[in-house]
């Protein structure tokens, strides 16, 4: 149970998730994202909102994203044991393993979580469809509105990580 009060609200506490280290932590600000341009500080005030986060799934977005990363590392042969710090003020998180990153890994926790959100996407339209029409609009129009804002800081970051991307060139 408390994992999943952590999972949706952001609440501290370390646990033992398949033999993954996961830690929910209100002790730092997490990795720096965006510099300081008028885009990174309004992701910052939304990503310190606890509204925000609450209401968008992000604690469990960042978990999966990050759980993408370790499962990530797992299947290149690390069986040892990793972590993955869930920074709750800035909802951002870090995977940590014994392994020096690459494409696969990198990779892996945006496809994960945005494999997330746009399940995330169906069930909204899936909702509003299905639903008695004021039940289904609006829960249809929360879920998505959550799963677009999460998409869109998927996008967003891929496209601020120049650096990542050079291999295409």
């Amino acid at each position: 149970m408390n994992l999943a009060k952590s999972i949706l609200f952001g609440a501290n506490g370390t646990y033992n998730f398949c033999n993954i280290n996961v830690n929910f932590k209100d002790t730092e600000q997490g990795p720096e994202v965006f510099g300081e341009t008028l885009f990174a500080k309004t992701a910052n005030f939304l990503l310190g909102n606890p509204i925000i986060k609450a209401a968008t799934f992000g604690y469990l977005h960042v978990f999966i994203h990050e759980m993408g990363h370790v499962l990530a590392y797992k299947l290149r042969g690390d069986h040892s044991t990793s972590e993955i710090n869930v920074f709750t003020r800035t909802c951002r998180g870090k995977a940590i393993s014994t392994q020096p990153t690459n494409l696969f890994t990198n990779l892996a926790g945006p496809i994960l979580s945005s494999l997330w959100e746009i399940a995330k996407l169906v069930s909204a339209t899936a909702c509003a469809i299905l639903l008695p029409s004021p039940l289904g609009l609006s829960l249809g129009i929360f879920l998505g509105a959550g799963s677009a804002f999460w998409l869109f800081g998927e996008v967003a970051y891929a496209c601020s990580r120049k650096a990542d991307w050079e291999f295409l060139a």
